[in-house]
């Protein structure tokens, strides 16, 4: 029994440190760079490590990806081969569906909701994350490149990282908007930036016939009554 109770404490540990990896992933794809990349500057030395892993995201997240894989399966194995020797052959299926429930609201959606856009959270698991990177490297850049592959090769995607299009920026300036991040007049800026090469000289441009002008041999009077009149 005493193995047991261990393998039980092991899968909560495990269910830890599976919501640790799914919340630091949303807290780190969801942070502002240029936030990260300001406290750097001024010196802060886990805004500094953060910003050195945002510079390779894909090995960021790949690594993320497998550390939690690892952690859900061997979870998932013990609580199989516990659950096998209290309930005998429904065991299994009882731990496949107690697993799935546990890993879903701990392990997914309660770390995620806590992670989301959550810059103290993420600048708390920065050096944390740069260790699991570093050691999960190796694994994690074999498989980066195994997924371009097939995405290249078997489903014909050249461009994994395609350019980023006017409306997907405008659909970020306008969230920052909703978030008080970025102001009205700053979105609008940057709207009227796209819209410029659309813009016909005949919509900017005013006519001779309205232009007021003054003349070189105009007399004061004449400079009076057009100054009225305008």
């Amino acid at each position: 029994m005493t193995w047991i109770v261990i393998g039980i404490v092991s899968i909560f540990f495990l269910l830890a440190v599976s919501a640790f990896f799914s919340s630091s992933e949303l807290a780190i794809v969801s942070i502002n760079r240029a936030v990260i990349r300001e406290k750097a500057r001024k010196g802060d030395r886990k805004a500094k490590i953060l910003d050195e892993l945002l510079e390779n995201p894909d090995n960021v997240i790949s690594a993320i990806v497998v550390g939690n894989n690892l952690v859900n399966v061997t979870a998932s194995i013990l609580a199989g081969v516990i659950s096998t020797q209290l309930f005998g052959n429904i065991g299994l299926g009882i731990a496949t569906a107690v697993m799935t429930l546990l890993l879903l609201i701990f392990g997914e959606i309660t770390p995620k909701s806590i992670g989301i856009r959550n810059e103290k959270f993420a600048l708390r698991v920065a050096k944390p994350i740069y260790i699991v990177t570093k050691v999960l490297t190796p694994l994690s850049i074999g498989l980066t490149s195994l997924s371009k592959f097939i995405a290249r090769n078997v489903f014909g995607k050249k461009q994994l990282n395609p350019p980023v299009t006017e409306d997907e920026i405008m659909a970020m300036m306008r969230l920052g908007e909703e978030e008080g991040t970025i102001k009205k007049d700053e979105r609008e800026l940057v709207n009227e930036v796209f819209e410029f090469d659309e813009t016909k000289v005949d919509e900017v441009r005013i006519p001779k016939r309205e232009i007021v002008y003054l003349d070189e041999n105009d007399t004061i009077q004449d400079l009076i009554n057009k100054s009225i009149k305008t």
